[in-house]
């Protein structure tokens, strides 16, 4: 599925079904990223990755993305302090966003791969 051309604040279902994708909350088990951080370290350790240390440090850069994605998301479903809320499509394109640079840092991930 490529996220990146998907109109997120439109009809997605809220910043909960974007987690949900994420594989960080709700049935995470259906997501494709679910354990994504242990899959992760298991090829790190492998004989796939001739570098270790460029792929952990790529692996923790997608992780960043990966978390800062969810937590946008999780923004989008809260309303806080008083005055002028910021609209919940905001946090969802920033969440989109997120998930666009994931898609990039596992294409280099990829590559790395033998």
């Amino acid at each position: 599925q490529n996220w990146s051309t998907e109109k997120w604040s439109e009809g997605v279902g809220g910043g909960d079904i974007i987690r949900t994708k994420l594989g960080t909350m709700g049935d995470a088990t259906t997501s494709p990223l679910f354990q994504i951080e242990k899959a992760l370290k298991a090829v790190g350790d492998s004989d796939y990755v001739d570098d270790f240390i460029e792929w952990t440090e790529t692996g923790e850069e997608f992780m960043d993305s990966l978390y800062q994605a969810d937590s946008l998301a999780n923004s989008s479903n809260l309303k806080t302090g008083s005055g002028k809320q910021t609209p919940p499509e905001v946090f969802i394109e920033q969440s989109r966003k997120e998930v666009v640079k994931m898609q990039s840092i596992a294409k280099r991930m990829d590559a790395m791969v033998k």
